[in-house]
C-alpha cells in the first residue's frame, strides 16, 4: 500500500513537472509522451525519471 501510494504521488508530481498528466503503462499514448517529454525536456530529463530500457523508449526516440 505504501509503495502504491509512493507511486501515484510521484507520478502526480511529475506530471507537474512536466505540464501534462503522465499516462501509466505502456501504450501509444504513452510512446506520445515519451516523444512530448523528450522535446519539452529533454533525453537526460527522460533518463534521470523514466525507465528507458523499455521498447516504447526506443520507439519515441526514433521519431
Amino acid at each position: 500500500m505504501i509503495a502504491r501510494y509512493r507511486f501515484i504521488y510521484e507520478m502526480n508530481r511529475l506530471s507537474k513537472d512536466v505540464g501534462f498528466e503522465l499516462q501509466k503503462g505502456a501504450s501509444k499514448v504513452v510512446d506520445q509522451q515519451i516523444k512530448r517529454i523528450i522535446d519539452i525536456k529533454g533525453q537526460n530529463y527522460l533518463n534521470q525519471v523514466a525507465k528507458v530500457h523499455f521498447a516504447n523508449t526506443q520507439k519515441a526516440q526514433a521519431k
